[in-house]
């Protein structure tokens, strides 16, 4: 039986050791990722009997059971799913912020171009015989078709910034899952209970990975973290006891695509879903939205004024030519294609060509190519030569079954873009035919003027211009 002095000094001893506990956690109050710790105190029980006497029922005193980490394993995961929700909106915004600066830059932006455009145009055509708006007519013309470049050159500088982002976070994601990996094999290697500095360093290291990557964190009995990406518990495995998979991207015109690693082995995974790289993904599919956007603008623009323009008479009476050039037309191949099939685009009439782009896709069964629009309609199908509106497409090559092919009319006009009158004389301001209204009309008689295809028959008088002279001036002439 132990007397009263053991007993008290096992209790000053064990509360002792409490306090110290305490301490620790005082002067540990900023560490990152340190828990806080608990003493757990049980009662040291009495000497067993044997068989001649009876157990002692008032016991040894007081010592420490155990020092345990203080956290709850539920509330931490929904942190780290939070932190992903949060890191996720914030890169998204910072990016998106940027991309409204490139397209809203104040008045210096292709909106305003186009409207100081227009009215220049209108100028001229108040005063046609002027000479003075026509100047400023074709120096606005250059500068609008120059902020189309630059607009287009900064979305895409934007992209790459995004993308370069997305390739830094990647890799320092990589590295984190390596070191947790490595902690659960200390974990593994460890007698007996881990150290609780060790189960501190697991946890800060997932919180970092979380604020890149939406996880799902499974702690087995020995205190190893296994992870999965995405939130739903169904993703595929990113830390599993000492393996750790390396995650990948790969940038398409259009969005950013991720890879999971394991050996040679290379898998597409559609579960990252929050946290750091998911507001970078949609930032730059965003980006890719603006950015066709601005090409369709463009491709719209030249076609809708050129065809306008060729209808009108220049000041020194030639047929309009088109006033912006720069629309080119490419087949994209997929790059998941495996065969060589090509594809060469003939435009026959460019005010038939729609700007929508066409997915062509190769049948090896029936050895056809099938075109298909935005909304996965079928348009045509032809084996060499395909006839869609505006244009002819010949293919070549050695396709092979599922070879895909893209054909985006509008891509690239942003960049490609160029005002093609030299001469402010080349605004073809003047309309071929003139008709009006005489003012003591008393009926809403209407006349519609039909150009013809055929050239007229010679009327057999001289010819305007050597009747007389050939000046900018009205009264001169």
């Amino acid at each position: 039986m132990a007397g009263l002095m053991d007993i008290g000094k096992s209790g000053l001893q064990s509360y002792r050791e409490a306090l110290s506990v305490t301490g620790q956690n005082i002067a540990n109050i900023n560490t990152d990722g340190y828990k806080r710790r608990e003493a757990s105190m049980a009662e040291v029980t009495g000497s067993a009997g044997g068989i001649n006497s009876l157990p002692s029922q008032v016991g040894l005193g007081v010592r420490v059971e155990e020092i345990r980490r203080s956290f709850d394993e539920f509330l931490l995961n929904k942190a780290r799913n939070a932190t992903s929700y949060a890191a996720s909106a914030n890169s998204y915004v910072e990016a998106i912020s940027q991309l409204e600066n490139i397209i809203l830059p104040g008045d210096a932006n292709i909106g305003s171009a186009i409207g100081r455009f227009m009215e220049t145009l209108q100028e001229v055509a108040a005063n046609p015989s002027d000479i003075a708006p026509r100047i400023v007519a074709v120096q606005s013309g250059e500068t609008l078709a120059d902020m189309f470049h630059q607009t287009a050159a900064l979305i895409e500088e934007l992209q790459d910034g995004v993308n370069t982002q997305s390739d830094q976070a990647m890799t320092e994601i990589n590295l984190l899952t390596k070191s947790l990996a490595n902690i659960n094999r200390n974990i593994a290697s460890s007698a007996g209970k881990a150290q609780n500095a060790l189960l501190d360093n697991r946890d800060a290291i997932i919180d970092k990975i979380s604020d890149y990557v939406e996880v799902t964190v499974t702690l087995e009995s020995t205190g190893a973290a296994t992870l999965q990406l995405g939130g739903s518990g169904n993703g595929p495995l990113f830390v599993k006891n000492e393996k750790a998979y390396t995650l990948s991207s790969s940038p398409s015109s259009e969005d950013i695509e991720f890879y999971l690693a394991e050996g040679a082995d290379l898998n597409r995974t559609s579960q990252v879903t929050n946290g750091r790289l998911r507001g970078l993904a949609d930032a730059f599919k965003a980006a890719s939205g603006a950015l066709n956007s601005v090409h369709q603008l463009a491709y719209q623009l030249i076609n809708d004024l050129n065809q306008v323009h060729r209808k009108g008479i220049d000041m020194e009476g030639q047929p309009g030519v088109d006033m912006f050039h720069g629309v080119a037309f490419d087949a994209v191949p997929s790059v998941s294609n495996l065969g060589n099939g090509a594809a060469m685009v003939m435009i026959t009439d460019i005010n038939q060509v729609s700007g929508k782009a066409v997915r062509f896709s190769y049948d090896s069964e029936k050895n056809l190519w099938h075109a298909f629009d935005t909304n996965n309609k079928a348009l045509a199908s032809a084996r060499n030569q395909m006839a869609l509106p505006g244009m002819s497409i010949e293919f070549s090559g050695s396709p092979v079954a599922g070879d895909e092919m893209m054909l985006k009319p509008a891509i690239g006009a942003a960049h490609n873009i160029q005002f093609n009158l030299t001469r402010p004389e080349q605004i073809a301001a003047a309309e071929g035919f003139l008709v009006s209204v005489d003012v003591n009309n008393q009926s809403n008689a209407a006349i519609d003027v039909i150009t013809s295809t055929t050239a007229p028959k010679a009327s057999g008088l001289p010819n305007l211009q050597d009747v007389i002279a050939n000046t900018h001036s009205t009264v001169t002439s």
